[in-house]
């Protein structure tokens, strides 16, 4: 289908060849707030592990001279009065999205994508839910509310949170003068309690790609459930699909060659590490862990600390992205970035009430919230 010079083609992703693979995650890559959870590598790996068997994944893919230049990935399933759900991928290990466009495209795609979607599901859709964008994104544009009246739909934005992120500027003198003396005095009594202790100084690995074995990423898995998330049963390692999907996307992604793992050591024992994705010059940290039988020697704020070190004497990276907003991203003066869900109802009773239902709810919800 052909609109505005663009044409629109709809795929499920057991029919994706490998040009259109390589071009996804390209544009997922070049994006303002590059997301791993927008691949299709990421993707995938929700199909293999925590997708619904009454959910399926489609995506509309948009190209310009046969090259792709828009993406959008929806889970549809049904829902409301046996009506159709549409809506970006969303799992609580997977809760941001974006539709994926190229620079030079901005101005239409948009525009193009409502269209589509409304015209594929036309009667039998209630809602369609974009979930979890960042606040860069094409969908936060002030033309959306037009977009939305031309498509006859109704929009209803809501935020979503917040997520700490670190811009590398100016130089590592600069960034650690920054620093307050709390943390900076941390650093130096925990190197200090280290050599008291008449241990070795700690031993730092920083693996990328395939260098990240089954063996390495099983290490990560155990020392996650070490400590608290492990007593609390919200480690990786207990929950079964969980950790299948981790798998998949450790096999996927070091594949491609974007994963890495930090690592430190003290006496060959791994006591801290991370483990994210790099999209070009993002480094996104999706998790990390800490042995609490070393807490003493505060090893996440040593690794972390030698993270940045190295960032700013290699220059290869522009931003730390931690996607969460934590506490301890305080520490490091880390900077907020919004993300915001947006809902499109049609213009029918169905849509509405649901709308209403829904908008009531959640008003309840965080009344409650409050009190």
């Amino acid at each position: 289908m052909m609109s505005d010079n663009i044409v629109v083609e709809w795929y499920s992703l057991n029919n994706i060849n490998d040009d259109l693979k390589s071009q996804w995650d390209t544009l997922a890559m070049n994006q303002a707030v590059p997301l791993p959870m927008a691949t299709y590598a990421w993707q995938t790996s929700l199909v293999d592990t925590l997708l619904s068997s009454n959910e399926e994944i489609v995506v509309c893919m948009l190209f310009d001279n046969n090259r792709l230049c828009g993406l959008l990935s929806l889970v549809i399933k049904p829902g409301f009065m046996k009506r159709m759900h549409v809506s970006t991928p969303y799992y609580i290990h997977s809760a941001f999205s974006d539709l994926l466009v190229s620079d030079n495209k901005k101005n239409c795609i948009s525009a193009i994508v409502l269209r589509e979607i409304k015209k594929r599901y036309n009667k039998g859709l209630y809602e369609v839910a974009f979930r979890g964008y960042p606040e860069d994104s094409i969908l936060t544009s002030s033309d959306i509310i037009n977009v939305c009246h031309l498509c006859k739909l109704y929009s209803y934005t809501q935020p979503r949170g917040t997520g700490s992120y670190l811009p590398v500027i100016s130089d590592w003198k600069t960034w650690n003068g920054s620093l307050s003396k709390n943390i900076l005095a941390t650093i130096r009594k925990s190197k200090n309690r280290i050599k008291k202790d008449l241990l070795p100084s700690p031993e730092y690995k920083w693996l990328q790609g395939k260098e990240i074995t089954s063996e390495y990423f099983n290490l990560f898995i155990e020392l996650e459930a070490s400590g608290w998330k492990g007593r609390q049963g919200s480690a990786i390692k207990n929950d079964k699909l969980l950790h299948q999907f981790y798998l998949r996307i450790h096999n996927k992604i070091s594949e491609l060659g974007w994963l890495e793992l930090h690592l430190m050591s003290v006496n060959g024992e791994i006591i801290a590490a991370h483990f994210g994705v790099r999209m070009k010059r993002t480094l996104i940290l999706l998790k990390i862990a800490f042995d609490e039988n070393y807490a003493r020697y505060t090893p996440g704020s040593l690794l972390f600390f030698k993270m940045m070190e190295k960032i700013y004497s290699d220059q290869d990276i522009d931003e730390v992205n931690c996607l969460t907003d934590m506490r301890w991203h305080q520490t490091w003066k880390m900077r907020k970035r919004n993300f915001n869900d947006l809902r499109l109802y049609p213009y029918n009773f169905i849509a509405m009430a649901y709308m209403f239902a829904y908008r009531t709810a959640k008003a309840a919800y965080n009344t409650i919230r409050r009190q």
